[in-house]
């Protein structure tokens, strides 16, 4: 070796090529390598002309040579070659890797910069505080022609931003999948072509080669590409499934969208390694090894575990997500039980001396970072220790109207310091079942300061009837009285009470909402029970800032809306709105009763809101009731027959349109938050009213997606 270096290296190459195998040495012979100087003395000109000359050629014919021996010049240029080569692609794989990062934090960037320009306008306007400010903008507003941005906007939102890939399928599924909206859609379809292209590019084979025949060589290099790839995917794969993820306030995306990321990238990455695993498994079978020690076997075994874990969490069909924890639960188990699971990824990064570390250490940042964080929000709403030292945690009720199939979940947080905001949903625990550690997210409806006497927790005792517009969907000019119900029996613990309604599951018994109902079953007052908050998630829209706002809500959707509404109608407000309308679904008739009575009738009316309330499920209202139904439910239909309150589905995109031409160059905020359907609808209907030249009228839907 020290001949061939003597010919053909410079001392500089000699000290680098001497301080690398000593290294090797070292690490696996346990013993250091003598050093150049003590062999030179002894690498005279006679000595190195008396060595055999080695070629590539001889390679093939002899196996072992049993004196020393030079290579020639051609095998010591292909040796160089090879080894640069493969140092080269390697160097390479990790650059590529790298690129993940550079790709999704680019994407990152944009939504960033979007959200701050977004940002400061509603900064500007909620620092007006005045109601001659809020005038005086409402009046330019209404003739000042659109600017450039807002067309740029106008036509983004048109064409981009609202409209999904397929025809109106976003919310809806589409052959069991969910759909994504068009920038979406690009953005994934960027980075398949990407991954793509990166995992399929600058493979260098050349011949002769001392490690690999050209095919064995493209095998080697996309098998290390693909491996490097689906590493460098797991933790932006991580981070963007988090529910503490920080980009989801940095960037004002839904957790849906983040989550169509994150579905998809475990599908790039879950292709990736099984391309690493098959190239590796031919490049076994060609070299006719089986002998694989027992770490390979785990690594082999496992990435069955990891590949069918990807595909479970990575499908984007509803019905296999539903019961896809479980059975990775049980999947993971059983493999870990055969294979050694939990030692798979730290042994298979160990054979590769700690290569992929950058890779793996994020992952452990990214989980500890999100379960600290969970455990300090959970300590946040439910727990406070006062200066005397006594600790006071949340209490909660649950009720549940079985006229209406509602749950009513009544939940006092411990902490003293929470200021719930509109939009905002909470992880709902119960720490002592057997399943303690599921949680489930809810959009809180409604809360009370109960140390707040201006705000008192259930109505009182003088009552005002609030109006409604009868929902005929033709004449808006007709009023009616809602009729006013019992008040509710106030309970006022300490710290901020919070208001959940809730629809329990029809689909199984052992779902969280179904053992809610089943708690309630037998009895007529509210239940405690033990809940357990973790929270606030989610950012409020600031709607005050628009000169006119649609709320369309179905079923329990209300609770997105209803926030946003009270506040809108509390006493005393200054917002930029002028105009306000509420349209809210429901199937039954009780429903309505319950929800508006417990939110609403002690809210004075205004002439800027308006009220519109459609009954989707009660076909048999206009028809004699029957004597099998219970009095109170005969009651509340017949004070609806009584208002003239028609059935059936609203005419969002009626409504929309005329909401559209009534605002003129005002600024429109349209909130939906409903079955997928109801999504859906407006969505599309707001996308037509953008793409017929409207502008300033922002969508915003409400909609927590898995």
């Amino acid at each position: 070796m020290y001949a061939a270096a003597k010919l053909y290296c410079s001392p500089d190459q000699i000290n680098a090529g001497q301080a690398a195998i000593n290294t090797t040495c070292t690490s696996y012979g346990l013993i250091h390598l003598v050093p150049y100087e003590t062999v030179l003395p002894n690498l005279t000109d006679t000595f190195i002309a008396s060595l055999p000359v080695v070629n590539f050629e001889d390679i093939g014919t002899v196996a072992v040579w049993n004196s020393s021996i030079l290579i020639s010049p051609s095998l010591f240029r292909t040796g160089v070659d090879t080894e640069s080569s493969f140092d080269e692609e390697s160097a390479l794989h990790q650059k590529y890797g790298w690129g993940v990062y550079g790709f999704w934090g680019g994407v990152l960037l944009i939504g960033i910069v979007t959200r701050f320009i977004k940002f400061l306008p509603h900064k500007s306007l909620s620092q007006r505080s005045s109601e001659q400010e809020v005038e005086s903008q409402q009046k330019a507003s209404r003739s000042r022609p659109y600017t450039v941005l807002e067309k740029i906007h106008g036509w983004t939102q048109t064409k981009f931003i609202i409209p999904p890939i397929i025809g109106s399928y976003h919310r809806r599924l589409f052959w069991g999948c969910s759909i994504p909206t068009r920038i979406e859609t690009i953005v994934l379809t960027a980075y398949w072509t990407w991954s793509l292209i990166i995992c399929s590019v600058s493979y260098k084979a050349f011949w002769p080669n001392l490690y690999y025949t050209p095919s064995d060589q493209i095998w080697r290099y996309v098998s290390d590409r693909t491996g490097t790839m689906a590493y460098a995917n797991l933790p932006v794969m991580w981070m963007f499934s988090g529910r503490n993820n920080v980009f989801l306030w940095a960037t004002g995306w839904e957790f849906s969208t983040f989550n169509i990321f994150h579905r998809h990238i475990a599908r790039i990455a879950t292709i990736q390694a099984i391309v690493h695993s098959v190239g590796y498994s031919v490049m076994e079978l060609k070299s006719k090894s089986y002998n694989f020690d027992w770490t390979e076997q785990y690594w082999y075994m496992g990435a069955i575990a990891t590949i069918s874990m990807s595909l479970i969490l990575g499908s984007s069909s509803i019905l296999v997500r539903q019961k896809a924890y479980e059975i990775f639960l049980v999947l993971h188990v059983v493999l870990s039980i055969v294979t050694y699971g939990w030692t798979v990824l730290v042994s298979h990064t160990k054979i590769f001396l700690s290569q992929y570390d950058p890779y793996v250490w994020p992952l452990v940042a990214i989980w500890c970072f999100d379960r600290f964080a969970r455990i300090v929000r959970q300590v946040y709403c439910n727990i406070h220790v006062s200066l005397s030292g006594d600790m006071s945690t949340s209490k909660s009720t649950v009720e549940y109207i079985k006229d209406a199939d509602l749950l009513v979940l009544n939940v006092t947080a411990g902490s003293q310091l929470l200021k719930p905001k509109p939009n905002q949903h909470y992880f709902l625990y119960q720490p002592f079942k057997w399943r303690g550690w599921e949680n489930h997210p809810f959009t809180v409806a409604s809360w009370t300061n109960n140390g707040d006497e201006s705000h008192p927790a259930s109505p009182v005792d003088s009552i005002q009837s609030i109006n409604l517009s009868p929902t005929t969907g033709k004449d808006d000019s007709e009023i009616a009285v809602f009729p006013v119900a019992t008040p509710i029996p106030a309970i006022r613990p300490s710290g901020t009470t919070l208001t959940f309604y809730i629809r329990p599951s029809t689909t199984s018994n052992i779902s969280f909402t179904a053992q809610l109902r089943s708690l309630c079953s037998s009895s007529d007052q509210p239940v405690p029970l033990t809940i357990l908050l973790e929270g606030p998630y989610g950012h409020s829209t600031p709607l005050h800032n628009y000169d006119n706002v649609l709320l369309i809500t179905g079923g329990t959707g209300v609770s997105a809306a209803l926030p946003y509404l009270k506040s809108h109608l509390q006493p005393g407000t200054t917002n930029r709105t002028r105009n306000l309308r509420f349209v809210w679904a429901a199937k039954q008739v009780p429903m309505v009763h319950e929800i508006f009575h417990r939110e609403l009738e002690n809210l004075p009316m205004n002439e800027t809101a308006n009220l519109s309330v459609f009954v989707t499920g009660e076909d048999a209202l206009t028809q004699q009731i029957s004597g099998d139904i219970s009095e109170t439910v005969k009651e509340v239909r017949q004070e609806m027959m009584a208002l003239n309150i028609k059935y059936g589905r609203p005419d969002v995109k009626r409504i929309i349109e005329e909401m559209v031409d009534e605002k003129g160059n005002e600024s429109l905020a349209v909130l939906v938050c409903g079955p997928v359907g109801m999504a859906d609808e407006v969505r599309a209907a707001v996308g037509a009213c953008l793409n017929g030249g409207a502008r300033r009228v922002e969508f915003v839907e409400e909609v927590f997606g898995w």
